[in-house]
């Protein structure tokens, strides 16, 4: 039987031919209607970030100025004071102890509420991290070894909050082991930073003296 509808002109198709250009029709019309709100949605979000970026330039200016001063800041200290950064490393290093003892706290009263700050990035530690520079070579290779146990350390906490929600006692525990060990190998690099920091601090200073 002949469909009754042309493909192009001079050519009619069997209804076996149309039905896979009926679908991919559809797809078609359902992927530019996604597109459409899409765009639209876009657009409107674009509209909405002008309007308070038109509306705040001074302030987004400010804000600007002041995070690019914290940045250079934190390069220069980083680089210029390791007594500085030697007190520093040494806070962050009792914070996450305080940061493992919030952890167990929240295992114990099964609330992920108290759960302590748990994006890597948005610690303490991880604001500066992020934001340093490090020019001494030697001391760059073991600032570079900060990064991978510390963030393990709260993808553990993490895992521990999923696994209070989900009453999975056994991913609990799973997970409070891995964050143990990750946590031993985070100190033993805080400790090789504070030495190092340490040892450089005390050179600096017999520079000065002679």
């Amino acid at each position: 039987m002949i469909s009754k509808i042309d493909s192009y002109p001079g050519r009619r198709m069997h209804k076996n031919e149309l039905k896979p250009l009926t679908t991919f029709s559809q797809r078609l019309k359902e992927v530019g209607q996604a597109s459409s709100n899409i765009a639209n949605d876009s657009t409107s979000i674009s509209y909405k970030v002008q309007s308070l970026s038109d509306q705040s330039k001074e302030t987004k200016k400010d804000f600007d100025d002041i995070f690019g001063k914290i940045q250079d800041t934190v390069k220069m200290v980083t680089n210029q004071n390791s007594i500085w950064l030697l007190e520093f490393i040494f806070a962050r290093r009792i914070d996450h102890i305080n940061w493992v003892r919030a952890v167990d706290k929240a295992i114990e009263t099964n609330d992920v509420v108290i759960m302590p700050q748990l994006n890597h990035r948005l610690c303490k530690m991880g604001l500066w991290y992020y934001q340093s520079s490090v020019l001494d070579k030697d001391q760059e290779y073991i600032h570079n070894k900060l990064e991978e146990p510390h963030r393990v350390l709260h993808e553990s906490a993490i895992e521990i909050r999923d696994g209070i929600l989900a009453g999975d006692n056994v991913k609990i525990k799973t997970a409070r082991a891995k964050l143990q060990d990750v946590f031993v190998m985070l100190a033993k690099v805080f400790d090789e930073h504070l030495t190092y920091l340490e040892n450089k601090s005390i050179q600096e200073n017999s520079k000065l003296l002679n």
